[in-house]
């Protein structure tokens, strides 16, 4: 068995045996190569080799060692003080390949493929400012009160005949931010032949949810529908389960439960469970239903995996990460890894946090998080921050929000949810991730600022607002933070990487 120390970071006896007994070269899998050292009358394999990778995006040099004490390599006499030092040249050259990887899950095992897939995301523009740049508040109310109202509080599945088969999870799941249009949306295959949607990302709900051909209320006239039927699609299966969701105004939407082929970020995985809503009530009326949750199976009204768990399981890596930008086309999901072209530094990661009284990972949230001030704490308290892309903004219990602006000398309360502050002198805002709050993820000010308040242009609105919306004493981390920071989750040691971004 060979230790690669190279762009892939991993042991493979496929590679060393057999490939090294020929002085020419042989390819496998992208890659080249070639014996370094042998004795002429050894047939054995070499004790080293040069690995050369070789894609469109990168040319490394990685070299293989034997998993062996490094006196044993000395034992043999065709290892020179030469071939030592050239080995030594080699094992540079491996360590600057590694260093030029442009994405990956660092330590990561891969599992079956050479590099994560990336799928763009586009931004829809959230109106949250008007034509003079004031704050649009009928907007920001309908993001806001779309939140509350759109809170999951009961999440469960139905067979056919109405026995249930799965209890009540213990916490309320924030499916998507129904008030107004989500941001960030790609493309998404479903079926075969595929049928192509558009579909919003959420770090904040687990299930695949789209209209199905049997939706023929209003709420889902002009919406794009799926049409599983035999005829349409040859690989949806369904599973003869009723999904029902239940929201806190009442309204309850249904849906039966799929298994079909999908399609994102160029990885396709099959038998992903899919949610074909066959009836939407009118009081969900303009909100976006259409939408991928990228979370934890906890979250989900089917206790079923999102897409990169399905791909993992799959083969893929258990990594996914997610990069939103002010620029256009400069957002993307990367399944199966992270893209590290876009961090200003190496990730820091953190535990996944639990929430309370649940024995199951749902949220993809930190539990120690705090908001700073000029790199310095903006709240007594340590409170569990739960990312969530669907949000525009930072979404904070009212008391907390008002100890937060306590804090920013220029701050005016217009009531219990909003502040403003002085624009000619904007806050430093960051958030931090541990007790001691050593290390501070920065949120840039031009984010930060939701517009000017109406009538008075040096007043500006603060993207950290003041509601309860169902998760306790938690903060939603919303697309002002994502901005500014990369986000990674790996689904395998449960835990966070976030890092700054570069240059977006």
């Amino acid at each position: 068995m060979s230790c690669c120390l190279g762009a892939s970071l991993r042991t493979s006896t496929e590679r060393s045996h057999g490939l090294a007994l020929r002085l020419r070269t042989r390819t496998l899998r992208g890659r080249s190569h070639w014996p370094l050292f042998r004795s002429p009358r050894d047939k054995r394999p070499p004790r080293f080799s040069v690995c050369l990778v070789h894609s469109r995006r990168l040319l490394a040099f990685s070299l293989f060692l034997p998993v062996r004490p490094l006196h044993a390599l000395y034992s043999h006499s065709f290892v020179s003080p030469y071939n030592m030092r050239t080995a030594a040249a080699a094992l540079a050259l491996a360590l600057f390949a590694v260093e030029s990887v442009l994405a990956g899950g660092d330590s990561l095992r891969a599992r079956g493929r050479e590099r994560p897939l990336s799928l763009a995301l586009e931004r829809r523009d959230d109106g949250l400012q008007s034509a003079d740049g004031s704050v649009a508040f009928d907007v920001l109310e309908s993001y806001r009160q779309g939140a509350n109202a759109a809170t999951i509080s009961q999440n469960k599945a139905l067979a056919a005949n109405g026995t249930a088969i799965l209890a009540k999870r213990g916490q309320e799941a924030l499916t998507y931010y129904g008030g107004a249009t989500p941001l960030w949306y790609g493309t998404v295959q479903i079926g075969a032949p595929p049928q192509t949607f558009r579909l919003f990302f959420d770090t904040s709900s687990s299930d695949l949810l789209v209209p199905s051909y049997k939706c023929n209320s209003l709420t889902c006239r002009g919406k794009k529908r799926l049409d599983y039927r035999p005829s349409a699609d040859a690989t949806a299966k369904s599973t003869n389960k009723t999904v029902y969701t239940y929201f806190t105004d009442g309204s309850q939407a249904t849906g039966t439960l799929l298994q079909d082929t999908v399609t994102a970020a160029g990885l396709t995985v099959t038998q992903q469970d899919v949610v074909a809503m066959d009836s939407l009530p009118s009081a969900i009326g303009g909100r976006i239903t259409d939408g991928m949750g990228l979370a934890f199976r906890a979250l989900s009204a089917a206790y079923s995996y999102s897409f990169p768990f399905t791909a993992y399981h799959q083969g893929a890596q258990p990594v996914f990460g997610l990069s939103l930008s002010r620029l256009p086309g400069k957002s993307e999901l990367v399944v199966g890894g992270y893209n590290r072209a876009r961090l200003a530094g190496s990730p820091d990661y953190y535990a996944v946090g639990y929430s309370p009284n649940s024995q199951f990972l749902d949220y993809i949230q930190i539990s120690q998080g705090v908001p700073t001030l000029g790199g310095q704490p903006a709240l007594y308290d340590r409170v569990p921050m739960i990312f969530d892309s669907t949000t525009p903004t930072i979404i904070a219990p009212p008391a907390y929000a008002a100890e937060f602006w306590s804090y920013v000398p220029s701050a005016q309360a217009i009531n219990s949810t909003y502040w403003s502050y002085d624009c000619a002198s904007p806050p430093a805002v960051g958030l931090a991730f541990t007790r001691a709050a050593t290390k501070v993820y920065p949120i840039a000010a031009q984010d930060f600022n939701l517009g000017t308040l109406p009538g008075n242009s040096s007043r500006c609105i603060g993207a950290l607002l003041g509601e309860n919306v169902g998760v306790g004493n938690a903060f939603i981390i919303g697309d002002v933070f994502f901005k500014s920071n990369y986000l990674i989750l790996d689904f395998k040691q449960n835990r966070i990487g976030v890092a700054p971004q570069r240059g977006f």
